[in-house]
């Protein structure tokens, strides 16, 4: 019989995930570059324009509160665009990232099904070779009785030593076969 080799899986262990699950954290790694530029562009925009007006006497003046609201306008709507990117990003991430758990997670049980068949597979193979030494003894024996009852006797023929000893080698050589 050809002898099947036990397998040796060793689960890798847990999944660890984008950022380490810490989702709240990537959103924040993927808002904080545009908020930083769109803050800094801000500053630089607010400076200019009070240079601008002051330098000709209308700081203050109703047209630089007007551009300055246009400024500030489009500042918020460049941080809140920039916000929800990074939500939209996010949670499209996160979602792949679990549908790649639960992916690493169907590989591992079947690589641990795996090992598990191939643990039965081998303890399968065992007791069959067993079973197939006990067979191949007990034939034996049956042959060698037959023969050695072949001259007759005073039991019509059959000889109860020999199917005595022949069990009785039988069995030991079972037992220490397992």
């Amino acid at each position: 019989m050809a002898q099947t080799a036990g397998y040796n899986y060793t689960s890798p262990g847990q999944y660890k995930g984008l950022m380490g699950g810490d989702y709240t954290a990537l959103q924040g790694a993927l808002q904080q570059p545009g908020e930083t530029a769109a803050n800094r562009a801000y500053q630089q925009g607010t400076a200019k324009l009070g240079n601008t007006f002051g330098g000709r006497g209308l700081y203050g003046s109703s047209m630089h509160a007007k551009q300055a609201q246009n400024m500030t306008q489009q500042w918020g709507d460049t941080l809140a665009g920039n916000a929800s990117n990074a939500v939209t990003q996010r949670y499209n991430l996160e979602n792949q990232d679990l549908q790649n758990q639960n992916n690493y997670g169907l590989k591992t049980t079947a690589l641990e099904n795996a090992n598990e068949m191939g643990y039965n597979q081998l303890t399968y193979q065992k007791e069959r070779d067993a079973l197939d030494r006990y067979m191949q003894s007990f034939q034996m024996m049956q042959n060698g009785m037959l023969r050695s009852n072949s001259g007759g006797g005073d039991s019509g023929g059959f000889n109860w030593g020999g199917l005595m000893g022949g069990l009785g080698s039988l069995g030991g050589g079972l037992l220490s076969s397992l």
